[in-house]
C-alpha cells in the first residue's frame, strides 16, 4: 500500500497555510506535522481494516515547507 499528500487538515478545513519559520512557530509546525501523522494513520487503519493488520512501515519521508 503506498500513501502519500497529506495536508495539515482538521476536518476539511486546511489548519496550517505558511511558512515554518516565516508565519508559522516551531509549535505550530508540530501541531501541522502531528495532524499529517494522523490523517496517515486514519487512512492506513480504514484501507487495512485495522492497524493490526499492518505488519510494519517500510519507508515514511516528510517535508517541511520552511522559510529561511
Amino acid at each position: 500500500m503506498y500513501l502519500a499528500g497529506q495536508r495539515p487538515k482538521d476536518g476539511t478545513v486546511l489548519k496550517y497555510k505558511s511558512q515554518l519559520g516565516t508565519d508559522l512557530s516551531t509549535d505550530q509546525g508540530y501541531d501541522a506535522a502531528k495532524l499529517c501523522a494522523f490523517r496517515l494513520l486514519s487512512v492506513l487503519h480504514a484501507a487495512a481494516h485495522g492497524l493490526d493488520n499492518v505488519e510494519h512501515i517500510l519507508k515514511l519521508i516528510v517535508f517541511v515547507n520552511m522559510g529561511l
